[in-house]
């Protein structure tokens, strides 16, 4: 009865802990922010890209190889607006002309893009953008 126990228990704690590695290697619950202004960046292998939204809807979008210095490449405006899904509710924007770079870090188009800012399993702030095509994809980080 005793080992009966103890391959219960040794079963529940390696489901749990299989729970909480799944969670975390897809991102696990999304948890909304009220404010989203800030400054963003992806960092690929070779540059960096970064975005800063600033309260009075203008963003700044800045670019750079890794190790040299951040240089300004675009502006434009944006907006914030309020969505909710199954998860709570968000505040979004949306980026008038924000440039899009492939993965060699050259301006491949400008398009309008609507963006969700949420705060993660592990307390970070991002958001993601190219979810259709998996070379599109990014996920910028909030900076703090």
């Amino acid at each position: 009865m005793n080992s009966l126990k103890k391959a219960v228990i040794f079963v529940l704690a390696t489901v749990a802990v299989g729970f909480v590695f799944i969670l975390m290697l897809y991102g696990g619950p999304v948890f909304p922010i009220k404010d989203i202004a800030g400054c963003y960046s992806y960092t690929a292998k070779t540059y960096v890209d970064r975005v800063c939204l600033y309260p009075e809807g203008q963003y700044i979008q800045f670019y750079g190889e890794i190790g040299t210095g951040l240089q300004k490449y675009n502006s434009g405006s944006w907006r914030s607006f309020s969505y909710s899904n199954d998860l709570g509710e968000f505040v979004a924007g949306s980026l008038h002309q924000f440039i899009i770079r492939n993965n060699k870090g050259e301006m491949k188009s400008r398009v309008d893009i609507d963006i969700q800012p949420h705060r993660d399993i592990l307390g970070n702030v991002l958001f993601t953008r190219g979810m259709i095509s998996p070379d599109d994809w990014r996920e910028y980080r909030r900076e703090e």
